[in-house]
């Protein structure tokens, strides 16, 4: 790439969507290929302030190792981004030391559920319910979070299937086309979720 013996084979220019995590050395090779054609970055970032140096709090004491955690200047920030987004974090810390023209776009959640106010706390690095925010009240028929524990994947699929059926029944609006499922191993469901949901008649 450097020498130029790639520039015939090289594209137009290059986009890239969705990615939360790069190695690197693939940054670098796209930062390199970057000199040469457009190469666009369409990521999704779930804070609009600089959020490179929060750790979650058992990291941060880690860390300090006995001494004094406010040396390191690390904060916890907002503790669900601090403890989930660590790939992200390091993604868009080194897409700040490359020289890059970059635009940002946000828009605002708002408060009116608990999703929402947890996507605000995660768009303006808060903690809300902490020491320093006060809790929001949420509605006690707020079922825009739901947290189900099941002994086992056929169980899950049963339950995500009776739950869709629900929100179906309840929001004349929804379509399948609104819904995205997502599992880290969608091999081990893919049976699972062909035998719940294929007893259903079309």
């Amino acid at each position: 790439m450097r020498s130029g013996e790639a520039n015939g084979f090289l594209p137009e220019r290059i986009s890239l969507f969705g990615v939360t995590a790069l190695p690197p050395s693939h940054l670098e090779l796209f930062a390199e290929i970057g000199k040469r054609i457009n190469v666009h970055l369409f990521l999704q970032n779930p804070c609009r302030e600089y959020w490179g140096e929060i750790r979650d709090r058992r990291e941060i004491d880690r860390r300090a190792g006995g001494r004094d955690p406010e040396a390191l200047r690390l904060e916890v920030g907002n503790s669900l981004l601090a403890s989930l987004g660590g790939a992200s974090r390091e993604l868009f810390d080194r897409l700040l030391d490359l020289d890059t023209a970059g635009e940002s776009r946000f828009e605002e959640p708002g408060v009116s559920c608990l999703l929402r106010a947890i996507q605000s706390d995660l768009l303006d690095l808060q903690n809300r319910g902490g020491d320093d925010e006060p809790a929001t009240l949420v509605d006690p028929a707020d079922r825009s979070v739901q947290v189900h524990s099941c002994h086992s994947p056929v169980r899950e699929v049963e339950v995500l299937h009776d739950q869709l059926l629900a929100l179906f029944d309840s929001e004349p609006t929804l379509t399948p086309s609104d819904v995205l499922v997502m599992t880290p191993d969608i091999d081990r469901y893919a049976p699972i979720v062909e035998a719940v949901f294929g007893s259903v008649d079309a």
